[in-house]
């Protein structure tokens, strides 16, 4: 009998044992069948199997047997055959939990930026330059995995990838790489803003200041003033009441 025989005879006992499902016996054969997955092996003398937090390597008779016409020892042997899972399913995990580390690293360092933002903290452009740098090292990390080139191993790293939803967790690394740089854009935005009011408020003064000097001999030091005031700072109050209605 082969794995697959094995399978198909005692699909919903295979599937409480990958899935941990003690109620196996009230599952229904379409349910079982998409609970279980595909058979990632290569070979019909034996099946291999990949869930969330849970692989299974099953071999049949057919396996023993020709293990055993092999001469070979057979707990040597039976880890021999399941090196092609264990070794894919072991840089599964790796990837998940460089997934796991960094989105989580990610997610505390850019809710301490928004608290502090609220509080109205500042906030140096060089600290979210940092988060970035470490969110790209984790994305570069993971993409630097073997992701073999050969079957049957590439399968089951694909195969993985999905039922882990590792493509999920990397979507959202990238969309937090989107989340800094649209902050680090407002930040500039918000600095290239503070930093025109501030000219525009110095420019109006120092016109201020040149028109008085010119003004006062010709018409008096009240009239000068108010002459002064009317032209060069009715703009600059504009814009500095402008920027701090926003902040408000």
């Amino acid at each position: 009998m082969t794995a697959e025989d094995a399978v198909e005879r005692h699909l919903r006992e295979i599937v409480g044992i990958l899935t941990r499902y003690e109620n196996w016996r009230y599952y229904r054969m379409d349910s079982a069948e998409k609970d279980l997955g595909e058979n990632l092996s290569s070979d019909v003398d034996y099946a291999m199997f990949v869930t969330i937090g849970t692989s299974l390597f099953m071999g049949s008779t057919l396996l023993d047997k020709r293990l055993k016409s092999e001469k070979k020892n057979k707990e040597i042997a039976y880890r021999s055959a399941e090196f092609i899972l264990v070794h894919s399913v072991e840089f599964l995990l790796l990837s998940d939990m460089i997934l796991d580390v960094y989105t989580s690293v990610y997610r505390n360092k850019f809710e301490e930026l928004r608290e502090r933002r609220r509080r109205e903290e500042t906030v140096r452009p060089s600290e979210i330059a940092e988060i970035r740098k470490d969110l790209m090292y984790g994305l570069e990390e993971y993409n630097s995995i073997s992701l073999f080139s050969m079957d049957p191993d590439r399968s089951i790293m694909e195969y993985g990838k999905k039922e882990l939803r590792l493509l999920d967790k990397v979507d959202a690394l990238k969309s937090g790489l989107q989340e800094l740089d649209d902050m680090a854009r407002t930040f500039y935005e918000e600095n290239l803003s503070r930093t025109q009011v501030i000219l525009t408020v110095l420019f109006g003064m120092f016109g201020v200041f040149q028109a008085l000097e010119f003004l006062e001999p010709k018409i008096g030091l009240f009239n000068a003033i108010v002459t002064a005031f009317a032209i060069f700072l009715p703009y600059p109050i504009y814009k500095l009441l402008s920027y701090l209605h926003g902040r408000w």
